[in-house]
């Protein structure tokens, strides 16, 4: 055996061994910190909700601008379509959504609701005609025009606008504000045209 042969072969081994511990250690210190990053990245998740023709990306704490549109669309078709017969499980669908914050405090109003509509034999239908979202306020406006009919079939319309705020927790949507009332969406732009109306009102009153 040719020993200078064999001595250089061996030395070529330890080298590359020593490479590859190196190697070894570079990508353990490449992929630690690569692992706790996808660990702890909140996945974002593609959804496609019923009656939505486009996909809408919801992550853990956030959702774009036409799923929370959607929501509200659904929300307000469900609070503004009711009989007598179906208004308490109307209530019961709607609590699990609620914000704590405002929990009491709507379903007392829905129970209300509920007592009037029977106690009166009225049934309600809401016609969307506009929904979309403010950036500004993180509002979502669903406007349209609401029939409200008793015993008689007289049906009576008047316009009327569900207002929410809509927040995502652990990729579940919670309502955190609700806002029904007669007339057109209380956006930013519409409050400011509130407010010089009633500016103009009050100089006029003062001369």
């Amino acid at each position: 055996m040719n020993i200078d042969n064999f001595k250089k072969t061996f030395d070529q081994v330890l080298q590359e061994r020593n490479y590859a511990r190196l190697m070894n250690l570079g990508l353990v210190a490449v992929m630690v910190p690569l692992a706790w990053y996808v660990v702890t990245l909140e996945p974002a998740r593609v959804l496609v909700p019923p009656k939505l023709t486009t996909e809408a990306e919801v992550s853990a704490d956030k959702a774009d601008e036409e799923y929370l549109r959607h929501l509200a669309l659904f929300y307000a078709t469900l609070l503004g379509n009711t009989t007598p017969d179906q208004v308490d499980e109307v209530a019961t669908l709607m609590e699990p959504y609620l914000a704590p914050s405002i929990r009491n405090a709507v379903i007392v109003g829905l129970q209300e609701d509920a007592a009037n509509l029977k106690e009166h034999n009225i049934s309600r239908e809401f016609v969307v005609k506009n929904s979309y979202f403010e950036k500004e306020t993180g509002k979502t406006f669903v406007y349209g025009n609401e029939y409200v009919s008793g015993s008689a079939d007289k049906k009576e319309r008047e316009e009327k606008t569900y207002e929410f705020e809509i927040s995502i927790n652990n990729f579940m949507p919670v309502i955190d504000d609700l806002a029904a009332y007669k007339g057109k969406p209380r956006t930013l732009e519409e409050l400011e045209n509130i407010q010089r109306r009633e500016e103009r009102e009050k100089e006029r009153n003062r001369r």
